[in-house]
């Protein structure tokens, strides 16, 4: 049998370096291995909400601790067959589209209450509110004070409908019933409701 000869001894530093310089080509072939082209991508998206806030004429808020006073349809010393005119500008200042409804509660005299009669159209975005203007189609419901609502409008966001209000005191229809009316005060609270649509 012919043994293998090697000349250099088995810890010879040139067999050590020789074997190091194996194994590092061998790991650089291991490594070119996994070099491959790459690329990678990224979604961004932002959750935001929009507001739905109702105002009134010159963008009055009218909170239920502050209403918005519109005096311009108030009738102070009035008698039978008083009668009182005024627009209201409803706006929709949020960034939603809403739908708003109105109903109405007073306090002080139940009885001049119960005999004020309401009337309320839409004119649109705008027209004239006065003696001229056509009550017939009324919005309200109700002919009462207290009976006074509107069903539910749709309004765009910044867009406004103007609503002319007509509140009149007829005649009950008996001497005694009026006379019971004199010095009698209530106060309306129409309240405007904004659902988002």
């Amino acid at each position: 049998m012919i043994k293998h000869l090697s000349f250099l001894p088995a810890r010879s530093p040139v067999r050590v370096r020789a074997v190091l310089a194996a194994g590092a080509a061998l790991g650089l072939s291991t490594v070119m291995t996994f070099a491959l082209f790459t690329d990678d991508g990224h979604v961004e998206s932002t959750f935001s909400t929009g507001t739905v806030n109702l105002t009134f004429d010159s963008n009055q808020q009218g909170a239920l601790a502050a209403p918005y006073a519109l005096t311009s349809l108030a009738i102070a010393n009035g008698k039978i067959g008083s009668t009182t005119i005024s627009p209201l500008t409803v706006h929709n200042a949020g960034s939603l589209a809403f739908n708003y409804s109105t109903t109405t509660t007073s306090t002080g005299s139940a009885a001049l209450s119960s005999a004020l009669l309401v009337s309320i159209v839409s004119l649109g975005s705008s027209g004239t509110c006065d003696a001229t203007t056509s009550f017939t189609g009324s919005l309200s419901t109700g002919s009462g004070l207290n009976a006074a609502s509107i069903p539910a409008r749709s309004l765009a966001a910044g867009a406004s409908e103007v609503l002319c209000f007509k509140v009149t005191l007829p005649t009950t229809g008996s001497d005694a019933t009026d006379n019971a009316l004199q010095a009698a005060t209530t106060t309306a609270k129409f309240a405007f409701a904004a659902v988002q649509s």
